[in-house]
């Protein structure tokens, strides 16, 4: 499991991302929009498939996409990866929710969600196999037993870079306390066997 809570000091670049407008700012990942979008991606991770992304986020409007993923070569969502779309209607309402692969939704759902613009949302973000899995919830509050969203998506892929990443359009969006866990990569596991008796690979 890898996690980032972007301690520094105020201005810095986020340490171990690649960033489009990332500065560290009060503790916490502050992403600026210039010409509309700004992102930040992160290879933290053995090449995998599936992963689990926790993460809380801030802002009062534009688009935020959260997931696992290659670097977009342009704009505020990846290329390649799934990750969920949260679309910040105003400073009060949290609207339409989607998740997506390669920039194609696969299911969505409306919040109506109202904002807590003090602390923000936490967002988590899953792929088991081909099952994804999305909710979210008042940052500070307790995580909602149920998902927002289960859907499937039957043409896995591989990451092997730039394995977690934020992005976010119109809005300064600040983010804390991202977790992500990763496996399901297909490869030789050697288990050690007592001496004498070999390896065993599997």
């Amino acid at each position: 499991m890898a996690t980032e809570t972007w301690t520094g000091t105020d201005g810095a670049a986020w340490s171990g991302w690649n960033t489009a407008g990332g500065t560290i700012q009060s503790n916490k990942g502050r992403l600026t929009p210039s010409g509309g979008y700004a992102r930040g991606w992160w290879n933290s991770q053995a090449t995998h498939t599936d992963f689990d992304l926790t993460v809380t986020f801030k802002a009062t409007g534009g688009i935020v996409t959260v997931g696992s993923a290659a670097a977009a070569t342009d704009w505020w969502a990846p290329d390649v990866g799934h990750y969920g779309r949260f679309e910040i209607e105003s400073s009060t309402t949290m609207g339409y929710i989607s998740m997506r692969r390669n920039g194609t939704e696969l299911t969505f759902a409306y919040a109506g969600t109202t904002a807590d613009t003090t602390n923000g949302w936490t967002t988590r973000v899953t792929r088991t196999g081909a099952a994804l899995k999305l909710k979210i919830w008042t940052a500070g509050a307790a995580e909602p037993g149920t998902w927002l969203i289960e859907t499937t998506d039957g043409s896995p892929y591989t990451i092997s870079t730039d394995q977690a990443w934020l992005g976010t359009s119109a809005a300064t969006t600040d983010f804390d306390d991202l977790t992500l866990t990763t496996g399901a990569a297909t490869a030789s596991l050697i288990i050690p066997r007592r001496p004498g008796r070999g390896l065993i690979l599997r």
